[in-house]
């Protein structure tokens, strides 16, 4: 349904609470993650540094094609960050195989629906072209940036929908 998940998941762009708030101890913030020049709203060039950053870490051999092999592993390491207690906005992420998602990498799942062209990878452009479809969704004034009240809002509207 929505290729953009996993990236949630894995970090890519979870939804929050109010601009100045604090994540609880041990707590996911994507906010943090995100937004490299601490203003209090993610760019979208800030998404697409992301997006290279993340990929590189996932493309374990760089060849420039993330398997679904090497996005199951990204994504179940970084399920230990999604396990402990809610970021703001209760933000979690989807656990790796978790009820709705065909697991990481199975038909349907998160990481197969990020590989646009079905070819069994996804590309940095498929991994990139994703956040940026997640960023234009989660930009509800369509300023430009994303607040955390707009992160907040935007998981809401997704956890809906799983």
């Amino acid at each position: 349904m929505m290729k953009t998940r996993m990236l949630i998941g894995a970090g890519l762009l979870a939804l929050a609470g109010a601009a100045g708030a604090q994540p609880p101890a041990g707590g996911h913030d994507p906010m943090a993650m995100l937004d490299a020049d601490g203003n209090g709203a993610v760019s979208l060039a800030e998404i697409r540094q992301h997006a290279a950053q993340a990929f590189a870490r996932i493309d374990a051999d760089g060849d420039g094609n993330a398997t679904m092999e090497e996005l199951r592993v990204h994504h179940e390491k970084m399920g230990a960050r999604h396990e402990g207690p809610p970021g703001p906005g209760g933000h979690r992420g989807p656990p790796p195989g978790g009820p709705g998602h065909g697991g990481p990498g199975g038909p349907g799942g998160p990481h197969a629906r990020m590989d646009a062209n079905g070819d069994g990878a996804v590309t940095l452009a498929e991994f990139t072209a994703g956040m940026e479809a997640h960023f234009a969704r989660a930009d509800l004034n369509h300023d430009g940036s994303v607040t955390r009240e707009e992160m907040q809002a935007a998981h809401r509207g997704m956890r809906g929908r799983r």
